[in-house]
């Protein structure tokens, strides 16, 4: 899902995991979302993007992961902000954001039961493809939010 906005003179606060929370004023320009019709099915984690211009021309980008947990329930797991003083800096913060670092390990798995013996290789062996498939999953996810993110800053700059 992708959000265009012009709304100016928006005051933001955004939170920053590490730091202080960002305060500015200005207004958002697009807001991109892995979840949805366009993201990954039953996707246990995804990620929101938004591009933010401040008053002072700056502009300021926000990646936000989320989790899903086993249960269904979601909740936010990390911000990552980044303060740009070009629109080309800002967006090639984006491009190059490595989707599945902020992972933690394992966050994929339910709780395994492995016995302690070599029937439960294939046991560990589906887990571990659950892994590989989750995360090449988040990188698809971000890559195809993240083509469609762009393709409306173009449209608005035009």
């Amino acid at each position: 899902m992708i959000q265009v906005s012009s709304q100016r003179g928006v005051h933001h606060r955004l939170r920053r995991d590490g730091a202080p929370p960002l305060h500015f004023v200005g207004r958002r320009l697009v807001y991109g979302s892995g979840c949805g019709p366009t993201g990954i099915p039953n996707a246990r984690a995804w990620h929101d993007v938004t591009l933010y211009e401040t008053e002072l021309y700056n502009f300021v980008v926000e990646i936000i992961l989320v989790l899903k947990s086993f249960d269904g329930s979601k909740r936010i797991f990390f911000h990552r902000v980044s303060v740009a003083e070009s629109l080309q800096n800002a967006l090639s913060f984006i491009e190059n954001y490595q989707p599945i670092k902020d992972l933690y390990p394992g966050f994929t798995l339910p709780l395994l039961s492995v016995p302690n013996d070599e029937q439960a290789f294939p046991e560990v062996t589906v887990a571990l493809e659950e892994i590989f498939r989750a995360r090449h999953n988040i990188e698809l996810q971000y890559k195809k939010m993240v083509g469609k993110l762009l393709l409306s800053v173009a449209e608005f700059f035009v």
